[in-house]
Protein backbone atom coordinates (compact mmCIF):
# COMPACT_ATOMS: atom_id res chain seq x y z
CA UNK A 1 0.00 0.00 0.00
CA UNK A 2 1.50 3.65 -1.13
CA UNK A 3 0.42 6.91 0.24
CA UNK A 4 -0.17 9.42 -2.43
CA UNK A 5 -1.19 12.22 0.25
CA UNK A 6 -2.52 12.18 3.44
CA UNK A 7 -5.51 10.94 3.36
CA UNK A 8 -5.18 9.11 0.17
CA UNK A 9 -3.73 5.20 -0.68
CA UNK A 10 -3.20 3.25 -3.43
CA UNK A 11 -3.83 -0.51 -2.87
CA UNK A 12 -0.83 -2.95 -4.24
CA UNK A 13 -4.02 -5.23 -5.95
CA UNK A 14 -7.38 -3.96 -6.36
CA UNK A 15 -9.68 -4.48 -4.14
CA UNK A 16 -13.22 -6.60 -4.91
CA UNK A 17 -15.75 -7.89 -3.45
CA UNK A 18 -15.26 -11.94 -2.38
CA UNK A 19 -18.49 -12.08 -0.19
CA UNK A 20 -21.62 -10.51 0.75
CA UNK A 21 -25.40 -11.12 2.76
CA UNK A 22 -27.80 -8.89 3.43
CA UNK A 23 -30.08 -8.63 6.05
CA UNK A 24 -33.49 -6.73 5.76
CA UNK A 25 -36.65 -5.34 7.58
CA UNK A 26 -40.11 -7.09 7.32
CA UNK A 27 -40.88 -3.93 4.64
CA UNK A 28 -38.41 -4.95 2.79
CA UNK A 29 -39.24 -8.52 2.67
CA UNK A 30 -42.11 -8.11 1.76
CA UNK A 31 -41.53 -6.32 -1.22
CA UNK A 32 -40.38 -7.48 -5.38
CA UNK A 33 -36.94 -8.37 -4.19
CA UNK A 34 -37.37 -10.39 -1.39
CA UNK A 35 -35.54 -13.30 -3.32
CA UNK A 36 -32.22 -11.70 -3.08
CA UNK A 37 -31.84 -11.12 0.35
CA UNK A 38 -30.47 -13.49 3.26
CA UNK A 39 -31.97 -12.54 6.18
CA UNK A 40 -35.15 -11.38 6.03
CA UNK A 41 -36.49 -10.32 9.63
CA UNK A 42 -39.63 -10.61 11.83
CA UNK A 43 -39.57 -7.33 13.29
CA UNK A 44 -37.99 -4.12 12.79
CA UNK A 45 -36.32 -4.12 16.37
CA UNK A 46 -34.07 -7.79 15.90
CA UNK A 47 -35.13 -8.02 19.27
CA UNK A 48 -33.34 -5.30 20.72
CA UNK A 49 -34.78 -1.65 22.71
CA UNK A 50 -33.87 0.85 19.87
CA UNK A 51 -32.91 1.03 16.42
CA UNK A 52 -29.32 2.06 17.06
CA UNK A 53 -28.86 -1.35 18.99
CA UNK A 54 -31.05 -3.09 15.87
CA UNK A 55 -28.84 -2.08 13.61
CA UNK A 56 -25.81 -2.39 15.05
CA UNK A 57 -26.53 -6.08 15.68
CA UNK A 58 -27.69 -6.43 11.39
CA UNK A 59 -24.33 -4.90 10.89
CA UNK A 60 -22.55 -7.55 12.68
CA UNK A 61 -24.30 -10.53 11.28
CA UNK A 62 -23.92 -9.20 7.62
CA UNK A 63 -20.19 -8.49 8.38
CA UNK A 64 -19.97 -12.37 10.01
CA UNK A 65 -22.08 -14.11 7.45
CA UNK A 66 -20.02 -11.98 4.31
CA UNK A 67 -16.82 -13.12 5.68
CA UNK A 68 -18.18 -16.92 6.20
CA UNK A 69 -19.32 -16.88 2.35
CA UNK A 70 -15.90 -15.28 1.42
CA UNK A 71 -14.13 -18.16 3.14
CA UNK A 72 -12.46 -15.66 5.07
CA UNK A 73 -11.30 -17.34 8.16
CA UNK A 74 -10.23 -13.99 10.87
CA UNK A 75 -10.51 -14.19 14.94
CA UNK A 76 -12.34 -11.23 15.82
CA UNK A 77 -12.27 -9.99 19.87
CA UNK A 78 -15.74 -8.30 20.04
CA UNK A 79 -18.01 -6.87 23.04
CA UNK A 80 -20.18 -6.36 20.31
Amino acid sequence: MNRLGRQTIVFRNKPRVVGSYSVVGPKEGRGNFSKFFDKILDDDLFGEKSYEAAESKMLKLAITEAIKNANIFLVIKSKI
